[in-house]
């Protein structure tokens, strides 16, 4: 059996301490209360305990010091008030809090069955009603608690805290659902924004990229008919590679790149044309122009169709190597 005693010190703090037969001596199980917000009331009306926080008590949002005199002196005895007074008559709202030890019931009341919309109608019908949560958390939350009077003895918890919903003045809450909305209202402004800047900065890229690319081309075709071919050349390469394999791959890439794809040679007669010392045919444009020719197209066509033999019986064509 274990045995155990408690003890209150002169510090108010009550400790439940247990025997340990091995060392024959009583040990701490247990302190009440367990660290400075534990203290009741500590911060009073409105007020809420944060530990690790210095000093430990401040008040909720939307309510200021009773007394700042005080509270600068680290006397929390007035506690908090809204910055802006309830008005019934004119319409109340609530706002939550979540994750909060909820206040002492000492001025409460409960219903096992009521949902929390219920809840909340009711508190909001009452002027006399200053919160309500659920009475249960466990599967969802289920019943309803209500507070009448001001709230004590709150404190923000790291885990394992409650959601409470606290009567405030109307004009407080349309600051904040007004506040809420012109963020949502600049969000769907700033996004097509951001979406239409991205979209024109892709476009201006691979328009650069295509005209870099056309130009590059174009020079590597001037270059091919000045006879300037070698000027293509990588000079770290130009010590360490055959000038006649260069100038025949960069000709028969010139004839890869004409602007029909009729005049462009095929896979087969590539490898015979890099492989191969014969005479390669003068390359035509290549295609970096943005409007087709069709009257060379048509040239270009007519002329590969047309029959190679004296009679118009036999099939002979002419077909590149």
């Amino acid at each position: 059996s274990v045995y155990s005693r408690l003890t209150l010190n002169t510090n108010g703090v009550l400790q439940r301490l247990t025997w340990n037969y091995r060392t024959q001596e009583w040990v701490v199980y247990l302190n009440v209360p367990a660290d400075n917000c534990d203290h009741y009331s500590l911060c009073h009306a409105y007020g809420s305990c944060i530990i690790g926080n210095s000093p430990v008590c401040g008040c909720l949002d939307k309510f200021v010091p009773k007394s700042q005199k005080d509270w600068d002196r680290a006397d929390w005895s007035s506690g908090c008030v809204r910055k802006t007074p309830l008005d019934c008559q004119k319409g109340d709202g609530f706002l939550k809090y979540i994750g909060v030890k909820l206040p002492d019931t000492r001025n409460s009341s409960f219903n096992e069955s009521m949902t929390l919309d219920e809840c909340h109608k009711v508190c909001l019908d009452n002027c006399t009603c200053m919160a309500y949560a659920n009475l249960d958390i466990r599967a969802g939350g289920s019943g309803c608690l209500l507070w009448f009077g001001d709230l004590v003895d709150i404190r923000q918890l790291p885990e394992n805290g409650q959601d409470i919903y606290i009567r405030m003045a109307s004009s407080e809450l349309s600051t904040q659902d007004g506040s809420n909305r012109k963020k949502g209202e600049k969000i769907k402004i700033i996004l097509p924004l951001l979406a239409g800047m991205l979209l024109v900065g892709l476009s201006l890229t691979l328009y650069v990229w295509k005209r870099k690319k056309k130009q590059k081309q174009k020079q590597q075709e001037l270059l091919n008919r000045e006879g300037r071919s070698l000027e293509l050349i990588d000079a770290h390469m130009g010590d360490s590679c055959y000038l006649s394999e260069v100038l025949r791959s960069i000709h028969v890439a010139l004839l890869c790149v004409q602007q029909s794809p009729e005049d462009r040679p095929s896979m087969s007669s590539v490898v015979l044309m890099l492989g191969g010392d014969g005479t390669l045919p003068q390359p035509k444009e290549p295609g970096f122009f943005t409007k087709r020719n069709l009257f060379f197209e048509a040239e270009t066509s007519s002329s590969n169709n047309a029959a190679m033999s004296v009679n118009d019986i036999s099939i002979t064509q002419l077909d590149a190597r």
